[in-house]
């Protein structure tokens, strides 16, 4: 049996990334807290707590020397400090958006999700939902065979499907800001059950 509930997120994440190069890893790596600091301190003046900010990846790579380097002139290292920003206002997600870009920083995507709490109701809603629907099916079968369906022998809720709304680019930019259009998040089961029956 098959269930699902949609319902509107009630979390924002945002993935931001501040890029810094240089032919110096000192300078990159200077570069680097300079331009993550801007972003904090711009996030903060846009309300964003600092626990809503973490960092997802720090890197600082050199680029191998070669024929690809020399012609494309490219620097001798990049640096990348990546971080999440996560808001329960998904309305603020276009406000965390226009101050990553204030900062300098790229914005990587944008995901509209569920909070934890939120998404286990609707996963108990979805497993009563697929119960459901396989008892229908049984029934149906059953009297098909001229069966009663007298019981439960196993149930497997293992299968299940969790679908946030992901962008890989912010939307539309008005005047007013970055705003955001969120669609609906979904979270399905599927669940196998054994039933007994009689004739």
């Amino acid at each position: 049996g098959d269930g699902s509930v949609s319902t509107q997120p009630d979390q924002a994440v945002v993935s931001v990334v501040v890029v810094a190069e240089g032919d110096d890893p000192a300078v990159v790596r200077d570069r680097l807290a300079n331009g993550s600091a801007d972003l904090r301190a711009a996030l903060r003046d846009a309300g964003v707590p600092e626990d809503a900010v973490t960092t997802t990846e720090y890197r600082l790579r050199e680029t191998p020397p070669g024929r690809e380097r020399e012609q494309s002139d490219a620097p001798a290292y990049t640096g990348v400090h990546a971080f999440e920003v996560t808001v329960s206002d998904t309305d603020r997600a276009g406000t965390v958006v226009d101050a990553a870009a204030s900062a300098g920083a790229e914005v990587r995507f944008l995901r509209f999700t569920l909070a934890e709490e939120t998404r286990e109701r609707l996963r108990d809603e979805s497993l009563r939902s697929a119960v459901s629907d396989a008892r229908g099916q049984a029934v149906t079968l059953a009297d098909a065979s001229d069966l009663s369906v007298t019981g439960v022998h196993s149930i497997d809720a293992t299968d299940r499907n969790f679908s946030p709304v992901r962008y890989e680019a912010a939307a539309a930019s008005g005047d007013a800001g970055t705003t955001i259009e969120t669609g609906d998040v979904t979270v399905s089961t599927t669940v196998r059950v054994v039933f007994n029956a009689t004739g």
